[in-house]
């Protein structure tokens, strides 16, 4: 029986002895045949290479020792002793001098800037973040590592000529932007334009019933954003026209004096002949027009400006000769005999354009009475003497037809002419805030033999005499 047992206990022990040896993982490498263990003890760590015999041992580690003082570092000097050829196993073993703990200032240079970061020696610099992609509105620049790579800042690399500067390196590509070509509502074409540059039109050109003139509205202006749209604009006048005229930035201005008339003249032009093209274009169209709405808001929007308090000092009816009458006086006879601009307009808003056709009733007639001085009457300066150039009368004679068109006839304008009182019409201009042109209307005479406005007016005759 004690023989039995022991066989089972012996059996046991042979198995757990097996169990053990499989769970205790891989045998240490062993060296060749004709290799010997070479140790390298670097600080407290132990370094093992095979190396064959005959040949001088490499150390393919790295000898940085890590300091658990924030005041010294350990710098590496060398080996105990000289690798020698290996013929038996041996032991080297890494020598350090303690040293005052170095620290270095990294600069790191962004593409907008730069920063400063605080490194010790041989330890691994922490770059700060950077955009992986930097949009310029030209270029499209892609982040590509930096000019130094990112290792233990050792004393050489710290002496060496840039070893503390990392630049951000970049790769650049030309940034194109997408401009979308939409028809009533619906794509019709997308195309792709460099920064500032006009749009790159599609090859083919949309067509609509009923309208004879197309124009991409947009197009004429560079392209500085993503997704900039075009719009296809159909009219049936010349599109280009009519898409200038709606983009227009220009306001009715008018020349406060003579100095200044020939510098405003082109600009007033512009504003002035925008309203009427848009108005004519607009009477034109049907309801099923997408682009009424937009020609509306446009015309109403300038009417508006010239009545609105903060533009009270424009000189609307002064009493300077203006080529923009004739346009203007036409562009607000027709506005009136347009529903959809003129029932945008309030109540108050229609009398006072009322008011200022009235005014040009007043100061176009008295220009043009043969009676009053042709050189010397308000605006009959300049090129529209009468003594030798019919031009007074595009000035003069074409504006008060559209007045009459204004106000229903001939008869109207006698009627409005004949209740004429000086004083009535000062009063209005300082209750609308027409600042400048009261100040016009309102000025003495400065020289003997001289008459106001006010005296030529009511009485007949010419400001400046003889």
């Amino acid at each position: 029986m004690k023989k039995f047992g022991f066989l089972i206990l012996s059996t046991l022990l042979l198995s757990l002895c097996i169990l053990l040896v499989s769970c205790g993982g891989s045998k240490e490498p062993k060296p060749g045949p004709n290799e010997v263990t070479i140790t390298f003890k670097v600080g407290g760590e132990k370094i093992k290479q095979f190396v064959e015999k005959g040949t001088v041992p490499v150390f393919e580690g790295s000898t940085v020792r890590p300091s658990g003082n924030e005041n010294v570092t350990y710098r590496f000097t060398g080996w105990d002793k000289e690798f020698a050829v290996a013929t038996e196993n041996a032991t080297y073993v890494a020598q350090y001098e303690t040293v005052p703990l170095v620290t270095y200032q990294v600069r790191w240079i962004l593409e907008n800037g730069s920063t400063t970061t605080t490194v010790k020696e041989n330890d691994t610099p922490v770059p700060p973040e950077v955009e992986a992609e930097i949009l310029t509105s030209s270029y499209i620049k892609s982040f590509t590592g930096w000019s130094n790579p990112i290792a233990p800042l050792t004393k050489e690399i710290a002496s060496s000529v840039s070893g503390l500067v990392y630049v951000a390196q970049y790769s650049t590509a030309v940034r194109y932007y997408t401009v979308r070509f939409m028809v009533d509502g619906v794509e019709y074409a997308s195309t792709k334009t460099t920064y500032n540059e006009l749009p790159t039109l599609p090859e083919t050109e949309p067509s609509k019933a009923g309208y004879s003139s197309f124009y991409w509205d947009g197009s004429d202006v560079p392209v500085t954003a993503d997704g900039t749209v075009c719009q296809a604009l159909f009219a049936k006048s010349d599109a280009k026209l009519i898409s200038a005229a709606l983009n227009s930035k220009d306001r009715l201005t008018f020349s406060e004096g003579e100095s200044e008339l020939r510098d405003q003249r082109t600009e007033s032009m512009a504003a002035t002949n925008a309203i009427l093209y848009l108005t004519i274009e607009l009477r034109k169209t049907d309801e099923s027009n997408p682009w009424r709405s937009a020609y509306v808001d446009f015309i109403v929007k300038q009417l508006r400006y010239l009545l609105a308090p903060e533009n009270n000092a424009v000189p609307i009816f002064d009493l300077k000769a203006n080529w923009i009458y004739c346009n203007f006086t036409a562009a607000i006879a027709l506005i009136k005999e347009t529903p959809a601009i003129w029932d945008s307009l309030a109540a108050e808003e229609k009398a006072g354009y009322d008011f200022i056709m009235k005014c040009f009733a007043y100061i176009l007639t008295f220009g043009t009475d043969d009676d009053n001085n042709y050189n010397s009457g308000p605006l009959l300066n300049g090129n529209y003497s009468k003594g030798y150039n019919p031009n007074y009368r595009l000035a003069n004679v074409a504006p008060m037809i559209f007045i009459a068109e204004y106000f229903g006839g001939a008869d109207e304008v006698d009627e409005i002419l004949l209740d004429f009182d000086f004083d009535d019409v000062v009063a209005e201009m300082q209750i609308r805030g027409f600042l400048r042109s009261y100040a016009a209307w309102t000025t003495e005479a400065t020289a003997a033999g001289k008459q106001s406005f006010r005296e030529a007016s009511m009485n007949g005759g010419n400001l400046n005499g003889g």
